[in-house]
């Protein structure tokens, strides 16, 4: 839903923005950066949930897994949409947008992490 707010053009700019991360100077960088975190993370949730999922033995609690993670997605994004959603129609909210995303996920791959630890 906001990766259309960052329009085709910033998408294609994102390789060369990486580089700027450090230092955003534009509203456009830190939209931009923003999303590439949260990309990052996201990978990295994906990573660790398929290494959860080879840990489950048992195919009930495997299809439970899925459910929760399923259920979290959706709230995940939900929750974030509804708080930049405050920030409608201002060049922020991509930031906002991403910034939260990022932040329940580093939250859920924690979560996942002591799954793995107590398998």
């Amino acid at each position: 839903m906001m990766a259309e707010q960052l329009g085709a053009s910033q998408v294609k700019a994102e390789i060369n923005q990486k580089d700027n991360c450090d230092n955003p100077l534009t509203q456009t960088t830190m939209n931009i950066c923003a999303n590439l975190d949260y990309q990052e993370a996201d990978a990295r949730l994906n990573e660790i949930y398929q290494q959860v999922k080879r840990e489950i033995v048992n195919d009930v609690q495997e299809q439970k897994l899925i459910k929760v993670q399923l259920s979290w997605i959706e709230f995940r994004d939900l929750n974030c949409n509804y708080i930049a959603d405050a920030y409608r129609g201002g060049s922020i909210q991509p930031l906002i947008y991403y910034s939260c995303l990022t932040s329940l996920t580093e939250e859920r791959i924690q979560h996942l992490e002591l799954m793995v630890d107590n398998f």
